[in-house]
């Protein structure tokens, strides 16, 4: 079984190490009749998101490293930039041993398919579409189906999330069928751990149920309550939380009522976490391969906050504030090693809330 790999595959996961890509990565190892190849473009494609990436965290440091001057009384130290450069041959090395040790194939880009990338421009033939001209995508394709018909393989997948230029429905869009009838198509790599062929070299159900009996003793629960996992689900609740303003902030002086009347469209809602409480943590399924596993649960917590509207362009206005109690849910994932009983990768994956 050969897969092909877009860039999707490598979101927020740079080096094919975490969850589902882990698990891929541990079977091809192990087992010779599977095989991952990627594309150039994809590979020099998820390099520069990785740089600029790298470029974003940098960004934000340094406006951190600025606004600390406004509390020098507390004597805080600047936090760490990361220097690119060490970063790109980190990645640059990791891919560089993957292909050394037989993990990856990299298929390089081919000069000759610039006339069949022409015309399929012109032609609007997939990938390419009315309304964009996907190069990247036809490169990629082509490049897959031509070292495909050159090296005799069948029984392949392309790994893609892209639904608008590879997919029609849930299959292969028909005009790339024409190009190779070997290839079938999924979203992700947890879909493809789902096929039959694959599903054979699943761990027994008796070791992920005793993973999730190891999963109940305390050192493992003190995962979650780690300073790192609390920030993240404080985090993705600060960015989902959108609670509606206030009608009206406490005035003080109530000769600038006018002014305030004028203002009300500038008014928005500040919050503040004041505190965070993680009240249950409930495992609900694994997914073992070999030695390692991806869990899924969920992390209740408690959430107090105090919102207060602001005003922009009044700020002598003394705003009004309140406290409010929610009960949130998090769904997430995260890895389980057998060898070490430890749990690495947590992944938030959706959230819901009420108040209470």
């Amino acid at each position: 079984m050969n897969f092909f790999l877009d860039s999707t595959v490598f979101h927020k996961d740079y080096f094919l190490e975490k969850h589902f890509n882990g698990h891929l990565m541990n079977i091809v190892k192990k087992y010779s009749e599977y095989d991952i190849y990627v594309s150039r473009v994809v590979l020099e494609e998820v390099r520069n998101r990785y740089r600029l990436n790298i470029d974003k965290y940098n960004e934000e440091v340094l406006k951190l490293n600025k606004h600390k001057t406004e509390f020098n009384k507390f004597k805080i130290e600047d936090h760490p930039s990361l220097d690119i450069g060490e970063c790109i041959k980190k990645f640059d090395d990791h891919f560089l041993q993957l292909v050394k040790s037989g993990l990856i194939q990299i298929i390089e880009v081919d000069n000759d398919l610039l006339p069949e990338l022409i015309k399929r421009s012109i032609h609007r033939i997939k990938p390419f579409s009315e309304n964009k001209e996907e190069f990247r995508d036809a490169i990629i394709w082509l490049s897959y189906t031509k070292y495909v018909e050159e090296n005799g393989l069948y029984n392949c997948i392309f790994i893609t999330n892209n639904k608008t230029d590879f997919y029609e429905g849930e299959e292969l869009h028909p005009d790339l069928k024409k190009d190779s009838n070997v290839f079938i198509v999924k979203p992700d790599v947890r879909t493809v751990l789902q096929l039959k062929d694959i599903q054979a070299h699943k761990n027994t159900i008796g070791f992920e149920i005793e993973i999730k009996k190891q999963l109940s003793h305390e050192e493992n629960l003190k995962f979650f309550e780690s300073e790192t996992i609390r920030r993240e689900l404080m985090d993705i609740f600060e960015i989902t939380y959108d609670p509606d303003p206030f009608e009206s902030p406490a005035i003080v002086d109530s000769t600038r009522e006018k002014e305030y009347l004028h203002a009300k469209n500038q008014l928005i809602n500040e919050t503040e976490i004041i505190s965070f409480n993680i009240s249950s943590i409930k495992i609900e399924d694994v997914e073992a391969f070999n030695e390692s596993a991806t869990i899924y649960g969920e992390i209740r917590v408690t959430i107090e906050l105090i919102e207060a509207p602001r005003i922009f362009l009044l700020q002598y206005f003394r705003t009004g504030a309140k406290k409010t109690i929610y009960e949130a849910v998090f769904s997430f994932m995260a890895d389980w090693d057998d060898n070490t009983k430890t749990l690495s990768d947590f992944n938030a994956l959706g959230i819901s809330y009420k108040s209470v």
